[in-house]
């Protein structure tokens, strides 16, 4: 609205500002000119302070509309009485008001001319405030400018009735009803046309009133009737009612919540994350302010605790881990500050999220037991009564082994099988997440009812393997059957120097099941691979396999 007053009358548009004001009507005018004079009145006797302050009260005297009906050709306007709340406590501060910069004694410098315009729940009421001025700094106030309030008692600002805007306001009581209504789930424009509703019930309280007069009088003679003038009517005469928009009641509720935000801050911080759960929200990313037509967040990752209560929620641009990594860590830090144990589960949709958050949270990998993959299903166990497993860490123990499996070679049909894999060093972090992979450093060979693991690692630690066991990698009429079994052939090529394919017959399960329809993925897993052929769970235990 253009009849209110700036906050401010500094800066370079304050003039402008001013001319393009749409003036009061008459009958505020009158009413205001009379509260006016009588401040003035008021402040030039010994005492300076309004009676109103006198009579223990901040508002102006107001008549009520019963007498103002009580007399003879009444008119609409003897109706609209406005109400007067004189903010002036520098009067009544015996000790005076410190300035907020340098923290001299303000001095009263006079009445601000144009009141403010203070929505309340049915009704609107007007703030007259004092100018205050510091003769040391120069700098200039308003006496209901925050850091005027910010100087006074606890007490007395707390009888200061309303939260302010740009040029209105909204009384505290009303600020109230609209914290409860949003906070239960009401939305801002149902709100306005809460709000509308109750100016409107009053508005049509005085109309009939006023009607209800005109009618009891109709017949004295020197009787007028001027018609009640509609609640937006803007004129002269007119009523001049004002009811702000949904968004206006939505800006201010979130101003007003903004203002707390170190405290939700606070609050958040000093919550417990126990169990936690992890997840993104696309609805409400849409209602935030796009850019040429694009979002400039596509989510809210949330972080939810084991109450349920929010205790991590930032907006992504994208679900990259980049974009919230910073927040579970601020997370962290915050658990260890206030006490409190770290994250022991943390649930989320996305199984890449793993690895970084237990990165962060190390209580994630403490007294941790996985699940195997298939645990529905029978154990598949090497039978120890018909098996025999042996270990060889000596050149001539294992020429000895190899030459006795490829004896068979020359006396059966010129081609054999056996089961083939190899396991090499790992680096691993203070997490337990592998960072790097050393040299191959045990061979394992199945073949019928033996099992062969090989100790080779001190072996290729100069580059050098037993000359049997170079045959047998060689030989292409062994086939090695096992799963990226090629993998495992070319790094002990490179351990030994050799060029590569030097070590064949390798037999990739994975492809040699899909070939025969058995599987639909070649890159299936062994324990995957042993459950649909086999019908069998293949222990992997993590703590064993790095270790």
């Amino acid at each position: 609205e253009e009849d209110e007053s700036d906050d401010e009358d500094d800066g370079p548009t304050s003039s402008s500002r001013k001319n393009n004001r749409r003036p009061y009507p008459g009958w505020f005018q009158h009413s205001l000119d009379k509260a006016l004079a009588q401040l003035e009145k008021d402040r030039a006797t010994l005492s300076g302070v309004s009676q109103a302050y006198s009579s223990g009260t901040f508002w102006l005297p107001r008549r009520c509309n019963f007498f103002n009906l009580n007399h003879s050709n009444i008119c609409p306007q003897d109706l609209f009485i406005p109400a007067f709340f004189v903010w002036d406590p520098a009067a009544i501060m015996s000790t005076g008001i410190p300035c907020p910069s340098c923290n001299l004694r303000l001095t009263r410098d006079g009445v601000v001319k144009r009141p403010r315009r203070i929505v309340d729940i049915d009704d609107t009421f007007w703030i007259i405030g004092y100018s205050y001025a510091c003769r040391s700094c120069k700098l200039k106030l308003r006496s209901w400018d925050s850091r005027v309030l910010k100087k006074l008692s606890r007490p007395l600002a707390a009888e200061f009735p309303a939260r302010l805007t740009w040029r209105s306001g909204i009384s505290t009581r009303a600020l109230g009803v609209v914290r409860s209504c949003i906070q239960n789930g009401m939305g801002a424009h149902q709100v306005a046309d809460m709000f509308r509703m109750q100016h409107l019930r009053r508005y049509d309280e005085l109309r009939v009133c006023y009607l209800h007069t005109k009618v009891s009088c109709m017949n004295l003679p020197t009787e007028t009737y001027e018609p009640f003038p509609a609640f937006d009517d803007k004129s002269e005469k007119g009523f001049h009612g004002f009811v702000p928009s949904g968004q206006w009641f939505r800006d201010v509720y979130d101003a007003f919540v903004e203002c707390f935000k170190h405290v939700f801050n606070q609050h958040t911080a000093m919550l417990s994350a126990l169990v936690c759960a992890i997840d993104h929200s696309h609805k409400l990313a849409k209602h935030i302010f796009k850019l040429d037509g694009v979002s400039i967040f596509t989510a809210l990752l949330t972080v939810t605790n084991e109450k349920g209560e929010i205790r991590v929620c930032v907006f992504v641009a994208t679900k990259s881990h980049s974009q919230f990594e910073e927040a579970l860590k601020k997370m962290s830090e915050s658990l260890h500050l206030y006490g409190h144990e770290q994250p022991v589960v943390f649930y989320t949709d996305n199984m890449s999220d793993k690895p970084m958050l237990e990165s962060i949270f190390d209580s994630l990998l403490q007294s941790v037991v996985a699940v195997e993959k298939h645990s529905n299903l029978p154990k598949f166990m090497i039978p120890s009564d018909t098996v025999t497993t042996t270990v060889l860490d000596s050149t001539s123990a294992i020429d000895n082994a190899l030459q006795a499996i490829m004896s068979d070679l020359h006396s059966g049909s010129g081609r054999l099988a056996v089961g083939f894999d190899s396991e090499w060093n790992v680096e691993v972090s203070q997490h337990g997440h592998v960072t790097g992979r050393g040299s191959t450093a045990v061979v394992q060979i199945a073949y019928k009812d033996q099992i062969f693991i090989l100790l080779i690692g001190e072996m290729l630690a100069t580059k050098r393997l037993p000359l049997q066991l170079l045959n047998f990698l060689r030989d292409g009429r062994i086939l090695k059957a096992g799963r990226l079994v090629n993998g495992d052939l070319r790094q002990l090529e490179a351990a030994c120097d050799l060029p590569r394919n030097s070590f064949v017959g390798g037999l990739e399960l994975g492809a040699f099941a899909k070939e025969r329809f058995l599987i639909s993925s070649a890159t299936i897993s062994l324990a995957d691979l042993t459950a649909r052929i086999l019908g069998k769970c293949l222990p992997k235990n993590v703590a064993e396999r790095i270790s």
